[in-house]
């Protein structure tokens, strides 16, 4: 497993961005199941900071602050 069975994580940064490279230093392998090659996040990927769609707001550059919860699903389509 990527991350031993560690599910929650405590990761800082004033943006989506920043605290995904900080997730990335401690999980390396992590990074090509959340950003693609041009370090955008993947299709099925949807990203909430609280309950925003980061999609609808500024993307990687959100900013975020120390107490809000940010949160990755795989989504999942098909028949």
């Amino acid at each position: 497993m990527v991350t031993s069975g560690q599910r929650y994580f405590k990761v800082k940064g004033d943006t989506i961005a920043e605290a995904f490279h900080n997730l990335f230093e401690s999980f390396p392998q992590l990074r090509i199941h959340i950003l693609d090659e041009s370090d955008s996040i993947r299709q099925h990927i949807l990203v909430y900071a609280d309950d925003s769609d980061i999609r609808w707001t500024e993307g990687l550059s959100t900013p975020i602050t120390d107490c809000q919860e940010l949160t990755v699903i795989q989504a999942v389509s098909g028949g």
